[in-house]
C-alpha cells in the first residue's frame, strides 16, 4: 500500500524513505504537492527481479516467430540460442 507524503516531509526523509522500501517492497509512497499527486516512490516489481531474462527469453521467442522457417534452417543459429535461453531460464 502506497502511504501519502508532502514532497517536503519526503526531501527531508529520503534516505529513511529509501531503507524502508528496501526493506519491505511492498511499501511505497505517493509524493503530494498541494495535495495533487505527482509521484509515485516505490520498489521494483517482484516479477521483474525474480527472474531477469525473462524479459529477453520472450523477445527470442517473439523472433523466431518472425523469421522465415526457410531462414532458420539455413542459418541454424536461432533454434539452437532459442533452446539454450529455454533451458538457462526455464521456471
Amino acid at each position: 500500500m502506497l502511504r501519502e507524503i508532502s514532497l517536503s516531509d519526503a526531501r527531508k526523509r529520503l534516505s529513511e524513505i529509501l531503507r524502508e522500501i528496501e526493506a519491505d517492497p511492498g511499501a511505497g509512497y505517493r509524493i503530494l504537492v498541494r495535495k495533487r499527486v505527482i509521484a509515485e516512490l516505490r520498489s521494483p516489481t517482484p516479477a521483474r527481479r525474480k527472474n531477469p531474462g525473462a524479459t529477453m527469453l520472450k523477445l527470442a521467442m517473439e523472433l523466431e516467430k518472425l523469421s522465415s522457417p526457410a531462414r532458420r534452417a539455413a542459418d541454424g543459429t536461432s533454434c539452437v540460442t532459442l533452446g539454450s535461453m529455454r533451458r538457462r531460464w526455464a521456471g
